[in-house]
């Protein structure tokens, strides 16, 4: 997911919500993280 953050980081920056630009890894890890499939359902 960074990678195509950072090779689509011109077409993203259109959209607000990324003052400090492309998250890292380690940030889609702590969200992902925190998900719980059973209240997607």
């Amino acid at each position: 997911m960074e990678a195509f953050g950072r090779e689509r980081e011109e077409e993203l920056r259109k959209f607000p919500g990324l003052p400090n630009g492309i998250p890292d890894e380690s940030t889609f890890f702590r969200v992902f993280k925190r998900i719980k499939p059973e209240e997607l359902g």
